[in-house]
């Protein structure tokens, strides 16, 4: 059933495009050069991150402090932009190229899988192709993306879980899932959102009770509201 939506041809379409943004020769050599172009070397921080939090998990240390930096004192990671999930995600990589290789992975597939889950959202929404192919172009590959990516802020570019939270929303509103269901699955794509970014997280939470906030001045949509805040039955 999920193959015949369209979504796996959308996310090789997305795929495609983005082996044009980030040219071949880019890629190839992904062990030794950062994809962007940002002076500030932003990617150094997030490799640091992604190699870090394995490192800590797999001897113990406290995660949310470090001696590693400004030793002897130490630093609190809670002060550092880091990617707790992107490095869950990325270990694979990590393990088998280096953190260099996964902050480039992660840039990589950035674009096409906010393009893929915005895709998921139109999709289900309209319930035609095309235009949900045109609109997760649109969404994954907007200058906000594009421009992210060439500042090479790893954190900032992970914009998938958003509108797969709305397509979650979609989906019980239509019943289609069960509270209980999308609890979980909201629960999953909330953490994924703030272990990848915290900025993302605050921004979306805001957006999210402003739109409540306006659905719930509307009569007819009040109601609608309500049910998909929980009181319709699993």
């Amino acid at each position: 059933m999920v193959v015949r939506r369209g979504w796996v041809g959308a996310a090789c379409a997305y795929l495609a495009l983005a082996m044009v943004v980030w040219t071949p020769a880019a890629l190839f050599a992904s062990g030794r050069v950062a994809l962007g172009g940002s002076p500030s070397s932003d990617y150094q921080v997030f490799g640091w991150s992604l190699a870090y939090w394995p490192y800590a998990v797999e001897h113990g240390l406290d995660p949310l402090r470090t001696g590693l930096l400004w030793a002897p004192y130490g630093y609190s990671i809670a002060w550092v932009t880091s990617v707790p999930t992107l490095a869950l995600l990325l270990l694979p990589v990590t393990v088998w190229a280096g953190p260099l290789a996964a902050y480039n992975v992660g840039m990589f597939v950035a674009a096409p899988a906010a393009a893929t889950a915005a895709f998921a959202l139109y999709r289900a929404v309209c319930g035609r192709f095309w235009p949900a192919l045109c609109g997760g172009f649109v969404f994954g590959f907007s200058p906000y993306l594009l421009g992210q990516s060439v500042g090479q802020h790893l954190n900032l570019v992970q914009v998938w879980p958003v509108p797969l939270l709305a397509l979650v929303a979609v989906r019980l509103d239509r019943g289609v899932v069960g509270t209980r269901r999308a609890a979980l699955q909201f629960g999953v794509l909330w953490l994924a959102l703030v272990g990848a970014s915290l900025e993302l997280a605050a921004t979306t939470g805001v957006f999210a009770l402003l739109c409540v906030a306006l659905a719930g001045a509307d009569r007819q949509l009040r109601g609608r509201v309500l049910l998909v805040a929980g009181e319709r039955d699993a």
